[in-house]
């Protein structure tokens, strides 16, 4: 088992350990569907380090017209090579099929980047169903900015209002790490962001319309695959054109895992393995982390949690046990008849250095870690 544990019950006596019934094996099943269990992975779709100094266009995929947009060395790191996007007018796309990445229609794909803003321009960036996408209204999912606003104010398409939702104001000549969740089935997409190099994200990373929409509709591409990486800029005669934009390590996962973890974090914390009960009933045990021997064990009910289609945010009960030194845990109480607690665990090293409560595989839908973290009672 990884980390996520199991006790049932469907009869049990006072005193008497849990039952070990075809009840348990039927709810373990279940979780499997509905949590996963395989591996979630990131694939590199450009880092721009392949590429020479200069015009990008006609590089490694790439087609630019309309711009200066170059492979210039990073302003913040002399070893590191990115893409550079000025002010004006230009249309820049690659292929996401080049790399053997891309998002199926019907599916679900984290799509993660960093970006940085020199200072205000027009732009938008995101992929399209189209092969050779030209106009903002090819965009699939759109993120960006435009140069007439005040500030460097982030914003997004969303189709349902027809318009485009301020998210958030950006500091100039700061690298942000972006992922992108592009959900090919429902045709929305969500987005998070933070400006701590080689951090994951997290529940509050989560980016928010004034009206506290989280959820964007595609601009257009309902019906297809998505198949086109697309960066838009006008330049125009409203506000100040100064720019530019920078990308650089772009990546897609390749299931449909919420993959809320950094690609680039060279220490990557690992799950939680081997998690199971002792005979005794109450002993909860689990292979010990590499990195760290302290852990949070968070418990709650298995069978809201099914009810709820894997809402960790109402289903989790207790913080079982929060920064415990060691791998067992002791849980002497008993589910009544007919129900189930669920328990999953994680490494800590600090409040702000924490592992993961999810699988880590691409079989799991959906994050447990931000539900978890906002939970009511969940380990602080």
């Amino acid at each position: 088992m990884n980390n996520f544990g199991l006790v049932t019950t469907s009869a049990r006596r006072p005193g008497s350990s849990p039952a070990r019934s075809g009840l348990g094996i039927v709810l373990i099943l279940a979780l499997t569907i509905l949590a996963g269990t395989a591996q979630a992975s990131y694939s590199l779709f450009d880092d721009l380090e392949d590429e020479v100094l200069g015009p990008v266009g006609g590089q490694d995929g790439w087609s630019s017209s309309g711009g200066d947009n170059q492979i210039v060395v990073d302003p913040a790191d002399p070893d590191n090579q990115v893409l550079y996007v000025p002010s004006e007018s230009s249309v820049l796309r690659k292929s996401l099929l080049d790399e053997g990445v891309g998002v199926p229609d019907g599916t679900v794909r984290m799509m993660y980047m960093r970006i940085r803003i020199g200072n205000n321009q027009t732009f938008s960036v995101g992929v399209s169903g189209m092969s050779a996408p030209r106009e903002y209204s090819d965009f699939a999912t759109e993120v960006g900015m435009a140069n007439s606003t005040q500030n460097l104010d982030l914003r997004a398409w969303d189709e349902d209002g027809a318009k485009y939702d301020m998210l958030t104001e950006l500091a100039p000549d700061t690298w942000y790490n972006m992922w992108v969740l592009v959900d090919a089935y429902r045709n929305v997409y969500q987005i998070w962001l933070n400006d701590v190099p080689g951090a994951r994200a997290f529940a509050e990373d989560r980016l928010r319309a004034p009206d506290g929409n989280d959820t964007f509709a595609f601009r257009t591409g309902r019906t297809s695959d998505l198949i086109t990486f697309f960066v838009k800029t006008s330049g125009g005669s409203s506000g100040e054109n100064f720019g530019p934009v920078y990308f650089d390590d772009i990546y897609l996962e390749q299931t449909d895992a919420l993959n809320l973890s950094n690609p680039l974090d060279s220490d990557v914390r690992e799950e939680v393995r081997d998690l199971s009960f002792d005979d005794d009933g109450q002993t909860l045990y689990w292979s010990s982390l590499s990195w760290t021997n302290v852990y949070d064990v968070v418990k709650g009910d298995l069978h809201a949690l099914s009810d709820t289609g894997g809402d960790y945010f109402t289903s989790v009960t207790s913080c079982l046990e929060d920064n415990l030194g060691g791998t067992l845990a002791l849980d002497t109480e008993s589910p009544d008849p007919g129900s189930a607690f669920f328990y999953v665990v994680r490494g800590v090293i600090g409040a702000e250095d924490t592992g993961t409560f999810d699988t880590l595989g691409p079989g799991q839908i959906t994050s447990r870690d931000a539900g978890i973290e906002l939970a009511p009672d969940t380990c602080p």
